[in-house]
């Protein structure tokens, strides 16, 4: 008989032990926000700030002369934002916000839609796999710093928005290559050759044309220079 009732005691605190000892409060990261009418996203850090616009279905970078934003990383972010959920509250105290991140060397992110947006500001990454963020507000709610349960990784550099693939033609559709109008590459049965050399004119590496096979192969570029117009341009 005591036997059965230390078995019954047991079983008892199992049953009726919480599961959560500590109260979690789980909510979407922006829910004030449908996503897939965003048309507007501002970026911006303590070096570095972006604005993403969204013109003609199409996402460009402002800073970057309007060129296209790659679009796997537009994606990419607009996913993390529609699936991040805010798990658990931290401090409140802005004495506290430095040693979570959340000091000038946070990122802050705008997210427009039409007349209504959401403003976050993003501090260091959690070694439980989530990020210490906080929710911007007019209220004091503003103030909650909380965690994340997962990453939310935003650049504020424009460059590493852009999506930096210039043309990507295969060897064998080349048929002609021409260089300023005084050099012509042409392809013949064994390849690409130089049909025309101007008088007096040689090539320092012959093989060098072999080479242009593959020249317009996945060409992206890595840098972007600003250049004035030209007086005979203007």
């Amino acid at each position: 008989v005591v036997g059965f009732i230390a078995v019954l005691l047991v079983v008892s605190v199992f049953v009726l032990q919480p599961t959560d000892k500590v109260s979690q409060i789980v909510k979407p990261l922006m829910p004030v926000l449908d996503l897939t009418s965003v048309d507007r996203i501002e970026v911006s850090g303590s070096e570095a700030s972006t604005t993403l616009i969204k013109s003609n279905d199409v996402w460009v970078v402002e800073e970057r002369y309007e060129l296209s934003v790659e679009p796997v990383k537009i994606i990419k972010l607009l996913k993390t934002l529609s699936e991040v959920r805010l798990i658990e509250r931290k401090t409140r105290l802005p004495e506290n916000y430095a040693v979570l991140g959340l000091d000038e060397s946070a990122i802050s992110l705008i997210v427009h839609q039409g007349d209504s947006r959401a403003q976050m500001s993003i501090g260091g990454a959690s070694d439980r796999g989530g990020q210490f963020v906080r929710i911007l507000t007019s209220d004091d709610e503003g103030a909650q710093v909380w965690l994340t349960d997962a990453a939310v990784e935003v650049n504020a550099a424009p460059a590493s928005w852009l999506d930096n693939h210039i043309m990507d033609i295969e060897p064998d559709a080349i048929e002609k290559i021409l260089f300023n109008d005084s050099l012509q590459i042409v392809r013949k049965d064994d390849g690409l050759m130089l049909t025309e050399i101007p008088e007096g004119s040689e090539l320092q590496y012959p093989t060098i044309v072999k080479l242009l096979d593959n020249l317009l192969v996945g060409l992206e570029y890595i840098c972007l220079l600003y250049t004035s117009p030209s007086p005979r341009d203007s």
